[in-house]
């Protein structure tokens, strides 16, 4: 009986969950120029391992329309984080965030949500009354 030759390689196989980012919060809302205010994200593993890795790795990129950004690194326990931005002028922004994926993780991105910057009252009021 002979037995296989040992050839001196190893083979090694990954295994990676999918996963799922939302933008759970924006705080406060509406916003005011110039204040910040804080996005908070949760990225979560939505299949399982066999591999034993349960808590989430990596960095989520927030980012706004306006062209902030701020990154968030999730608790590895809950999956969440938080990141400070701050207002520019009046209006409505659009925020993305996307989770860059680590080792045993795949990237994922949120829903795009909208973030408005000052009421609609003072929106009318600086655009209906005030002189330019």
């Amino acid at each position: 009986m002979g037995s296989a030759p040992n050839t001196g390689m190893l083979n090694l196989v990954f295994a990676t969950a999918d996963t799922t980012t939302s933008i759970a919060a924006i705080t406060p809302e509406p916003g005011t120029p110039g204040q910040p205010y804080a996005v908070t994200v949760a990225t979560r593993r939505t299949t399982a391992l066999v591999s034993g890795v349960t808590r989430i790795r990596g960095t989520v990129q927030v980012r706004a329309s306006d062209g902030s950004q701020c990154t968030v690194s999730p608790s590895p326990g809950n999956g969440i984080g938080t990141c400070t931005m701050t207002a520019g002028a009046a209006g409505v922004l659009t925020l993305t965030a996307e989770y860059s994926g680590a080792i045993g993780f795949r990237p994922s991105a949120a829903t795009p949500r909208t973030y408005t910057v000052g009421t609609p009252v003072e929106l009318i009021f600086r655009n209906g009354f005030e002189s330019p």
